[in-house]
């Protein structure tokens, strides 16, 4: 099991656990498409295949599908398999972001992992009223729910947009930042490896050994993120942070107003003229051609309010990405990263100093001749190399 959930970053999944983890993914999605939010139904109404057997068999046979990955392999094959999504969530992802998001994205999805978890029960609740309005939506023609969905989505999207927008242009709080750095300031690292708990197998000097490659192996880490967090690297993973929300909200943004005139649509054919009753596709092509300042000629908006919704996402993304967030990041963002990793770099050259005093003053030792006595040494820094070369 420990090859199959694969603890070490540094190697990828063997081939031959891929499948299971593609099949493992696959049945997880289905159970929550089919289980949950019932989307069989909606192909099987979409296609005008309204048979009750079919619509019963479907889940049952999925069930079915789960008891025999559960119980027709080895147990703890079984035990990753029900927690499947919670490992996805909390190992898989992050472990896949750090191998090709880099840091910066992996701090941005840890930063949103903390804030569902920082107000859980608000969080919760949010999540289950979602899922049950999707549920709604896919499983009623009901005018009147359609237009609470479209109500409750359209006030999640513009929340969304509006935090995006001050935060682009948001310096920050210069009290908070300040209070930030003088308590990472006042961390006092040499302290914190010098009262790790000595192992009692251990003799006196192995114990030593032990802490001297621990202030090795910062020493390395301090150094090489000060060598290069404000270099190319550091910048690259930045950057690749900024494309990924660039994309996030551009693509949410697309799948918005897709939902919008769709739904719209829905309850009131007669707001749009169309050649022929159109599909999901066909709202969401006519999204993305608004973007190139044009329409297509089998569906266009009649309605003021189908209009008005057409200016709306012609301003958002034409407009808003172009212009806004363009002149955002490149403006305001870069030059903030700058100043910070500055400051970063100060507070690593700073912790540097005080390990090789301390190496000096209590070991009589410097970096280079440790590294030369203790072999472990030598191996522990390639390995943190390795690591850091792939998340920086």
């Amino acid at each position: 099991m420990a090859t199959f959930i694969n603890l070490n970053l540094g190697n990828p999944t063997p081939s031959n656990y891929t499948k299971k983890h593609l099949i493992y993914s696959i049945i997880w999605l289905l159970n929550i498409a089919i289980l949950v939010f019932r989307a069989d139904a909606y192909i099987l109404n979409k296609f005008n295949l309204n048979n009750d057997l079919l619509t019963a068999t479907i889940p049952f046979s999925l069930i079915i599908v789960n008891f025999v990955i559960l119980f027709k392999q080895k147990r703890y094959y079984g035990l990753v398999f029900t927690f499947y999504p919670i490992i996805q969530i909390f190992w898989f992802i992050p472990k896949l972001i750090l191998e090709k998001g880099k840091i910066y994205l992996f701090l941005y999805y840890l930063g949103s992992i903390l804030k569902f978890f920082s107000s859980f029960k608000k969080s919760l609740i949010q999540a289950i009223f979602l899922s049950f309005v999707v549920i709604l939506l896919l499983t009623t023609n009901n005018s009147y729910f359609k237009f609470i969905g479209i109500i409750y989505f359209s006030y999640l999207f513009f929340k969304i947009l509006y935090n995006y927008i001050i935060g682009s242009f948001k310096k920050g709080d210069s009290d908070k930042n300040i209070n930030s750095r003088t308590t990472l300031s006042k961390i006092d690292l040499i302290d914190s490896l010098e009262k790790r708990k000595e192992d009692e197998k251990l003799t006196p000097e192995q114990n030593e050994s032990k802490k001297i490659e621990m202030m090795i192996l910062w020493n390395y880490f301090l150094q090489y993120i000060s060598n290069n967090v404000t270099g190319p690297r550091g910048k690259r993973a930045f950057m690749v942070l900024w494309f990924f929300q660039y994309f996030l909200y551009f693509l949410l943004t697309i799948i918005f107003f897709t939902f919008l005139n769709f739904e719209l649509f829905k309850i009131a054919p007669n707001n749009f003229t169309t050649k022929y009753p159109p599909d999901l596709f066909d709202f969401f092509y006519y999204t993305i051609k608004t973007v190139g300042f044009s329409g297509i000629d089998s569906l266009k908006p009649f309605s003021q309010i189908a209009r008005s919704i057409e200016i709306c996402s012609f301003c958002i993304l034409s407009i808003y990405f172009l212009i806004i967030t363009a002149s955002s990041i490149f403006s305001l963002k870069m030059t903030e990263y700058s100043k910070d990793m500055e400051e970063a770099v100060d507070l690593c050259r700073r912790q540097n100093e005080k390990i090789k005093e301390h190496l000096q003053t209590k070991y009589n030792t410097d970096i280079s001749k440790a590294i030369s006595e203790v072999e472990t040494i030598s191996t522990a820094t390639f390995k943190l190399k390795m690591v850091l070369e792939r998340i920086l």
